[in-house]
């Protein structure tokens, strides 16, 4: 911390691979997340570029620390990372990045005090969880080192959205792979099954930019009836089905 406040922290400029870092999160997280029972889900707007100018790693850390601090705060429920586009121009991106929770929430003047250095919620939380206001506090600072904010919205008892966002540069178009669905897999019709309507709600909104027709449905007894009622015409049958095998 105290190389951040002498400004002796440099944030790097390389070209990096948004997916690497959001792989590398979930690979440091899902771990925490299972052995909780808690659900981790990724929701990455089609139109954020994956082809960036900056520090993955920085990125990367504040991002983790978020994540980590979700889980801790966390006993059932769900943890989503979103990231979005706020602009995004030939030269660069401004990107807005998310983690939600559905833990124990944070009371106004909790929040007020959040990202000061060396301050946690308060003290009986610190006991329990364990402290978050150094890790916050250097969040923070990375964010306006990278041309960002961050801030939080939060109801106690409901849940927490910690948000920040970057100014990334991009790199040359060229670089970036088009994903192009061929032709014989067009308007496919698919059926998503899952007992968590968020993680539903993500992955349709993916495949319909795919160009995929998709239904939903939540158990599996109404995904027996909707696959019976769709095969009775050769327009309507699903060519896919995606089911949590876990429900």
């Amino acid at each position: 911390f105290s190389k951040i406040e002498a400004g002796k922290l440099d944030i790097e400029i390389i070209a990096f691979n948004l997916n690497e870092v959001l792989d590398n999160l979930s690979s440091l997280v899902t771990a925490k997340t299972q052995e909780k029972g808690v659900e981790l889900i990724f929701n990455l707007d089609t139109q954020v570029p994956l082809y960036l100018k900056g520090d993955p790693l920085r990125l990367g850390q504040i991002l983790l620390n978020l994540a980590n601090n979700a889980v801790k705060f966390t006993e059932k429920g769900e943890i989503e990372v979103s990231i979005s586009a706020v602009s995004v121009a030939a030269e660069e991106a401004l990107l807005k990045f998310e983690v939600r929770d559905t833990g124990i929430g944070l009371t106004p003047a909790q929040q007020n005090k959040l990202f000061q250095s060396f301050q946690q919620a308060d003290t009986s939380t610190t006991r329990k969880y364990g402290g978050t206001g150094l890790g916050l506090s250097i969040c923070k600072k990375l964010c306006e080192m990278m041309g960002g904010e961050i801030g939080v919205e939060s109801q106690a008892g409901i849940g927490t959205t910690f948000w920040f966002t970057v100014r990334l540069g991009r790199v040359d178009r060229v670089a970036e792979k088009l994903e192009i669905v061929p032709d014989s897999l067009q308007g496919m019709n698919t059926l998503v099954v899952d007992d968590n309507r968020t993680f539903c709600q993500v992955l349709k909104t993916y495949l319909e930019g795919f160009t995929f027709r998709v239904d939903m449905c939540h158990t599996g007894q109404d995904a027996i009836e909707m696959i019976r009622s769709a095969a009775q015409s050769e327009e309507n049958r699903y060519d896919v089905v995606f089911m949590d095998w876990q429900m």
